[in-house]
């Protein structure tokens, strides 16, 4: 009992310590490998490449582009609504014609988009 206790700590910590290197390593994205800008982006985009879930996105998003859009527009949009205003959200913009839905969707996305900056 004791061991798998002991295992289940150790993977708790390794993936922490795992956590905090991927965030120290996003920090210094600035930093580059080579002088030379063209192996820097050889290797930038191997990393993308092998990454499931940048691989699994582009798949998505070519299978059903309308689709994808939604999902990171809701994405985003989210943490603004109440559970039951976010529910009317999805209902009424699910309602919409597609192309509708579309130009809705890439306007709101703009909107998103300027408000970064």
């Amino acid at each position: 009992m004791t061991e798998i206790k002991n295992r289940i700590a150790a993977g708790t910590q390794a993936k922490h310590m795992h956590s905090s290197v991927r965030s120290s390593a996003r920090s210094k994205s600035s930093v580059q490998v080579s002088a030379n800008p063209q192996i820097n982006k050889l290797i930038n985009n191997i990393a993308k490449g092998t990454s499931y879930a940048y691989s699994s996105a582009i798949a998505r998003a070519k299978q059903s582009p309308l689709d994808e859009l939604q999902r990171r527009v809701f994405k985003r949009l989210r943490p603004r609504y109440s559970s039951d205003r976010f529910a009317q959200l999805i209902t009424a913009v699910s309602a919409m014609p597609p192309l509708a839905r579309y130009d809705w969707l890439a306007e709101e996305q703009r909107r998103l988009d300027n408000e970064r900056r």
